[in-house]
């Protein structure tokens, strides 16, 4: 397939209309050239439908984007949001990326740029919160320090344990050869990671670009981060286990499935009221101290944090236990 300028991008939305105007102004702000980027917007039942201001945008992006809207008669999750976008995409490189995140305006010519000769490459982009909102939150300064532009990661290749659909970009060559995104999970999370696994097994390389860049303008919190991570270990990650058992040891959250196996290992967090508390209680706890000392000048030290994710992981992970 030979590959020019033209670039897809599909974005899922499951949220008030507002939130979507943010996204849509940083695209008419991108600086490309007219006609080349094709914007797919996958309303996907929200509670308003974004219909209304999808047509509001229509106009601004004539005769310079070509601007596609649908939307899902029922909500169906990321998954199958995204394929509906691949299905629309009639472009050779296609982009997901979330509603929270706002490209650069130089973002599309550092990503196609990159992208000119590689037929089948996957690629993620350098996506950070805004440093003036840092010092509003603890957590935000947190959840910030965990993006790889965080880590001063340099350009090149990484591992696809890295790879979100929060802002990633594949050739149309490699979705065609390996598929799109496994519509058998629904519930958040792993969705990605298992289209990233069949990229690493299909040996392709997937990089990281710092130079293209986004402002990811959500306000995550922990609590919300908390109950997602209940969520992905109770009811994903076993979906993605079955279907990629060896994947386990690279996981993200591989540690947190060893303690699962061996709860001694708990002690390791250095919380010595999980010997005395239940899990779900000191989690609870812990949530309401850190929402207490979010916004206050005190530092909350991180491993706070990583206390009460694997808490949440391993709360999620007993859930799932019994089912079984």
């Amino acid at each position: 397939m030979q590959y020019n300028d033209k670039i897809s991008i599909v974005v899922p939305a499951y949220c008030e209309p507002s939130k979507v105007k943010g996204f849509m102004d940083a695209i008419l702000n991108i600086d490309y050239p007219n006609n080349l980027v094709e914007l797919i917007l996958i309303d996907d039942c929200s509670p308003i439908s974004l219909a209304e201001i999808a047509d509001s945008y229509a106009e601004a992006f004539k005769d310079k984007i070509n601007f596609l809207f649908h939307r899902n008669q029922i909500n169906s999750g990321r998954a199958i949001s995204r394929n509906v976008g691949i299905s629309l995409a009639t472009n050779s490189l296609i982009m997901f990326i979330d509603i929270d995140n706002l490209l650069e305006p130089n973002a599309l010519k550092k990503i196609v740029s990159f992208f000119h000769d590689k037929s089948y490459t996957a690629a993620r982009i350098n996506i950070r919160i805004d440093p003036a909102r840092l010092n509003t939150s603890n957590y935000l300064r947190y959840f910030d320090s965990r993006y790889l532009g965080a880590r001063n990661m340099p350009e090149g290749i990484i591992s696809t344990r890295f790879f979100a659909s929060d802002g990633i970009i594949l050739t149309r060559d490699i979705i065609d050869t390996i598929g799109g995104f496994d519509e058998t999970f629904y519930h958040y999370g792993c969705e990605d990671e298992e289209l990233g696994i069949r990229v690493s097994k299909a040996k392709y390389d997937f990089y990281f670009l710092p130079d293209a860049r986004a402002e990811d303008s959500d306000t995550p919190t922990l609590r919300r981060a908390s109950e997602r991570m209940v969520v992905y270990a109770s009811k994903s990650f076993p979906v993605l286990k079955e279907k990629h058992p060896e994947c386990v040891k690279d996981s993200l959250f591989s540690s947190y499935e060893v303690m699962l196996e061996d709860t001694k290992l708990l002690s390791k967090l250095l919380i010595k009221a999980i010997h005395i508390l239940p899990i779900t209680t000191t989690r609870k706890i812990l949530l309401c101290l850190c929402d207490k000392l979010d916004s206050k000048t005190i530092k909350i030290p991180d491993f706070v944090y990583k206390v009460v994710l694997a808490l949440s992981y391993i709360e999620g992970g007993r859930l799932r236990q019994l089912r079984m």
